[in-house]
């Protein structure tokens, strides 16, 4: 796995050259208004009796690598009972889930009406859409030939996901998470694919821009590659790790953090 994700590593900084140019600087960020969502959520939680809370994702959304089996979901719902919210929490997440994948899951009936009574909705997609492509074809070049047509369909997935949430629920804030860098400094390539990943993230946040409450959180600046006690494994978060990307949520939640995307 570790080889993986030095591969990975080097397709990130390969692959992400021409990003920037095609998506242009960042428009200045909506900063959310005192109080962020939590007054709104609070009050339909008080009309309606408790507040559900929907998780859709991958691995890292579902929670492995946490010993107490918890993803960020889980600090973000115990958050919301301590502000004396009734919170349901309902983790929908796949481990290995792709972009096309969650896509995919998203005309299931079932998957569909949770979505629509749904109050809060995060998402964590899109790590796997690079890795599977990279087992898949086991020849890192051929990943290389391919790797702006895997960059561009995992925006147009992503487009496509939001699309079909806001479709069917056109009022309740989505929170997606951002890539982070699991690779420490001592890493080939690590300085590259750190500024590469800022791209990706800007890519996300570039779709995002489009749909109303909705908003990417930028959990790498937390996560952060200096002290990695914030892993349980090669790529997966351990408990600290999560709660530290609840805390990014959390403060979108609460209307405390700038320099993010919501419309």
């Amino acid at each position: 796995m570790r080889r993986v994700m030095a591969i990975g590593a080097v397709l990130l900084a390969t692959g992400f050259a021409g990003l920037w140019a095609l998506l242009g600087p960042s428009k200045p960020a909506d900063i959310p208004r005192e109080g962020g969502f939590l007054r709104e959520l609070r009050k339909i939680a008080a009309e309606e009796g408790r507040l559900d809370y929907l998780v859709l994702g991958d691995s890292v959304a579902l929670g492995k690598g946490s010993v107490k089996e918890a993803g960020y979901g889980y600090w973000v719902a115990e958050y919301l009972k301590g502000e004396g919210i009734d919170v349901h929490l309902d983790n929908r997440a796949v481990s290995g889930q792709t972009s096309d994948q969650l896509l995919r899951s998203l005309d299931n009936r079932d998957l569909l009406a949770k979505v629509r009574e749904s109050d809060l909705i995060s998402i964590t997609i899109g790590g796997n859409d690079l890795l599977k492509e990279l087992l898949l074809r086991g020849n890192p070049v051929d990943a290389l030939m391919e790797f702006r047509h895997i960059q561009n369909r995992y925006l147009n997935n992503l487009r496509a996901i939001l699309e079909k949430i806001r479709a069917c629920n056109p009022r309740a804030p989505v929170l997606i998470t951002s890539l982070y860098n699991p690779l420490g400094p001592e890493e080939p390539y690590f300085s590259v694919v750190r500024k590469r990943i800022i791209q990706w993230n800007q890519g996300m946040k570039e779709v995002a821009r489009d749909y109303p409450a909705t908003t990417v959180i930028d959990v790498d600046r937390r996560l952060l590659p200096d002290d990695r006690n914030w892993l349980a494994d090669e790529i997966h978060p351990n408990d600290r790790g999560y709660q530290l990307m609840a805390e990014g949520l959390l403060e979108i939640i609460r209307g405390e953090m700038s320099g993010v995307v919501r419309r």
